[in-house]
């Protein structure tokens, strides 16, 4: 099931079933909902465990109502070791709920949003990574909850506060939205509702666990060892696939291990000759013809683009400033056209495993913390402004404020406080995201290294590609699965000594991995970030103007500065905070 939907308390029955119509593109196989005085409950079903039933109904067993959106990838396993005949997902959640309480998550693998309700109290569960969404809110003293914001009701208030959030991150960093009121539930957090009060619980604190492996050939056996198993069991039995390949080490690593199940359909986007120096093609043509899958190219044009711009519009209740969105749709619809329902990812080795060459540079300068003098530099700085992220980064370590606040930073404090009408303070964006800091200060870990990995799994993956990839293959019918982020992977990551991790070589660990799957040249290739002509295209339609009409309206930014960003447009400058400016202009633009 691919949408759940609720109301707890009084509500009209007609606004209820129209807003859960609204998730309706999540779940093609069926929807089915129940209704009584003082509760409603939904689903719409993606079938794919049990794609060969054609019915769809909401689970009730011995006082329960249970509803998932989600694959719990072990729940055959579980249903034998406890005697369970009628295994399904529900009844797994049901029993291991009855016996262990909240705690019956800790079992589970998979990913999942979850909600139990026994007539009294309604309990919400959601992935200890953060692969399916679930937002709530209370209206009128009646609580809702659904997979995507919009069915929650349109009368809530634009949050401009989150435009902080957006601009720093790409995105709202959970609980936050861009709507008063609504809010998401955090990754591997749990809620009950009691009819009257909200209560919040957050059990899973990856970085409490000891660091277990110190060597690189231990790491890479268990990880190995667990991505394989995570690889296998995402394999659906009922379904076809297919596989994203980009040829970069980690699609390429997934790919070539699925291989060795069965053979597999890859696919990969590429673009026209005159843009030749953003495609990647090539790559992948190299890892499909060694592990002998049927590969298809995606040509990814200027007119896609806009189409998929419209396709954004519809669907996005939020901006999100992640330009990978309208490519990875392109080649998501090619996907679902050839008849799958699975799609496979490398997502997640990146930042569990340190693989983004901006970790070593922030590494070099929290040597800066060493110097003995840091007030007299401190204050050289201040006096040379630059309206570089790198000027902003000396500053934090020099001032002694936390220097990585994610690979996913767009626009620091210093460029917001220059570009909006309002004030922003010194490290906002480090009060946005203290709670991970903090926990990361209590789990006793000392190297940044781990802060880097951790942060980059809550932030980057949790609230931004996660929520790219659970949107864009929503809207295409497909099921994303991602063996990188099964918590056996992740338990791995998080047990490795951080300076293994690190090693001398980027991603160390996968690329000992991936030798025993992939050439060399795919192996030890140069690390490139994913781009496309993207700023080309805007400039060519003159779309970029949206963002100075829409400021003259809302008068959100300062003129100079906008002018100051757009002037570096077509030289290639500030392309993704332009960006960013664009696709949130865009959505106030069409509210």
């Amino acid at each position: 099931m691919c949408a759940i939907f609720g109301v707890i308390g009084k509500y009209d029955t007609e606004c209820a079933k129209e807003s859960f119509s609204l998730l309706s593109h999540r779940g093609e196989d069926g929807s089915n909902f129940i209704a009584t005085q003082n509760d409603f409950f939904g689903i719409h079903r993606l079938a794919i465990t049990s794609s060969c039933e054609h019915k769809t109904q909401i689970f009730k067993h011995l006082g329960y109502t249970i509803l998932l959106n989600g694959e719990i990838y072990n729940h055959k396993e579980l249903g034998e070791q406890i005697g369970l005949e009628n295994i399904q997902e529900e009844s797994i959640i049901c029993e291991y709920y009855q016996k262990y309480g909240n705690s019956f998550v800790d079992y589970l693998q998979g990913m999942y949003a979850i909600a139990i309700y026994d007539g009294k109290k309604l309990k919400l569960f959601r992935d200890k990574v953060g692969k399916k969404p679930l937002f709530y809110t209370l209206i009128d003293g009646s609580f809702w909850f659904g997979s995507e914001v919009k069915a929650l009701g349109n009368n809530h208030q634009v949050r401009y506060e989150a435009l902080s959030n957006y601009l720093s991150f790409q995105t709202t960093i959970s609980p936050s939205t861009f709507f008063e009121d609504i809010y998401s539930l955090d990754a591997g957090s749990s809620l009950e509702f009691d009819g009257e009060s909200i209560s919040l619980q957050n059990k899973y604190k990856p970085l409490n666990d000891k660091i277990k492996y110190d060597t690189l050939h231990e790491s890479k056996l268990v990880v190995h060892e667990s991505l394989k198993n995570a690889v296998k069991c995402r394999i659906p039995n009922n379904v076809d696939f297919g596989v994203l390949l980009s040829g970069g080490i980690d699609s390429s690593l997934v790919a070539a291990m699925l291989s060795k199940e069965q053979k597999i359909d890859t696919y990969c986007v590429g673009y026209e000759d005159k843009y030749i120096k953003y495609d990647e093609r090539l790559y992948a043509q190299i890892v499909s013809k060694q592990i002998n899958s049927n590969h298809t190219e995606v040509i990814f044009k200027k007119e896609q683009f806009y189409e998929n711009l419209d396709i954004v519009d519809r669907y996005f209740e939020s901006p999100l400033g992640d330009p990978a969105i309208l490519p990875l749709l392109s080649v998501l619809k090619q996907i679902k056209s050839d008849g799958k329902k699975v799609v496979i990812t490398g997502d997640g080795s990146d930042e569990l495993f340190l693989g983004y060459k901006t970790y070593k540079e922030f590494y070099e300068l929290e040597k800066l913390k060493e110097f003995k003098r840091p007030n007299w530099l401190l204050n050289q700085l201040k006096g040379n402004y630059s309206a570089n992220k790198e000027w902003e980064w000396h500053k934090r370590v020099l001032e002694g404020s936390v220097l990585f606040r994610s690979t996913a930073e767009i626009f620091t404090d210093l460029q917001q406080n220059r570009l909006l009408k309002r004030n922003i303070k010194d490290n906002t964006s480090q009060f946005i995201i203290q709670k991970y800091r903090d926990e990361f200060i209590y789990s006793g870990r000392y190297c940044e290294l781990d802060w880097y990995s951790f942060c980059d799994m809550k932030i980057k993956l949790g609230n931004l590609f996660l929520t790219k990839l659970d949107r864009a293959s929503m809207i295409c019918g497909l099921e994303a699965r991602s063996p990188f982020l099964d918590e056996r992977v992740v338990e791995c990551a998080f047990g490795i000594s951080p300076e293994i991790k690190f090693g001398t070589t980027s991603k160390a660990i996968i690329k000992d991995i991936a030798h025993e799957y992939l050439p060399s040249e795919i192996i030890e290739r140069k690390k490139r970030g994913f781009s496309y002509p993207y700023m080309e295209w805007l400039i060519e339609e003159n779309e970029l103007e949206l963002i100075r009409t829409v400021n003259k309206k809302h008068k959100i930014f300062v003129d100079d500065e906008v002018d100051f960003l757009l002037e570096k447009a077509s030289s290639g400058g500030f392309k993704h905070q332009i960006f960013v400016l664009y696709m949130y202009c865009r959505w106030l633009d069409k509210r």
